[in-house]
């Protein structure tokens, strides 16, 4: 379960601060103290669980935010934070930006491979046509059968919303800059894939 608490600035700003430098994310930090206040007696030590922030229905028009993209949100703070503390940009884990690079520099010395813009979005094109994507923290690829089943079975894929207004494009999958192992493969079948209606 989520929920949403009000911490003082100073706190927070202190929490953050040993977070980063114990290499943890805040969460865990804010369990752990929660964890020691609620457990009086090691016999009663209650199981903690993925918490989910409520969603709150409203009249407006707004934007609709999910529990995904809070999670998204969170973690990426963390990201920041730990970079603002060690000055490190490059924590120990990878970006989206980064894994994209990658695959530029691979696939562009790849003859009909063009760097490129889409939704005002970079990506790479294949004789004109988009077929991987890189957008906020996730590399995005143009997928049909098997490999797109693939892609959507890892942990936070989703198909891909370049608008945000909920109107996912049903052959792209956006994927975490965590599952970058098979991201090399997947832009192979995306090139194969759109290559042979280009």
């Amino acid at each position: 379960m989520r929920t949403t608490i009000d911490i003082p600035d100073e706190l927070f700003r202190a929490a953050k601060a040993k977070a980063a430098l114990e290499g943890r994310l805040l969460k865990d930090l804010v369990l752990e103290g929660l964890q020691l206040v609620i457990v009086a007696a090691p016999e009663e030590k209650r199981a903690l669980c993925k918490t989910k922030f409520p969603i709150i229905k409203s009249s407006g028009t707004g934007r609709k935010i999910t529990n995904e993209m809070l999670d998204r949100a969170v973690e990426e703070m963390d990201q920041e934070i730990m970079a603002s503390v060690t000055g490190n940009k490059n924590t120990s884990m990878t970006t989206a930006i980064d894994e994209y690079q990658k695959l530029l520099t691979t696939l562009t010395s790849i003859e009909g491979v063009s760097a490129s813009q889409m939704f005002g979005k970079p990506c790479l094109k294949i004789h004109g046509k988009a077929f991987v994507a890189q957008h906020k923290e996730t590399v995005v690829f143009k997928l049909t059968g098997s490999h797109h089943q693939q892609a959507l079975s890892i942990p936070n894929a989703a198909l891909w919303d370049p608008s945000g207004k909920e109107r996912p494009m049903k052959e792209w999958v956006a994927l975490p800059a965590s599952a970058s192992k098979r991201f090399a493969d997947f832009a192979k079948a995306a090139m194969t894939y759109v290559g042979a209606s280009a």
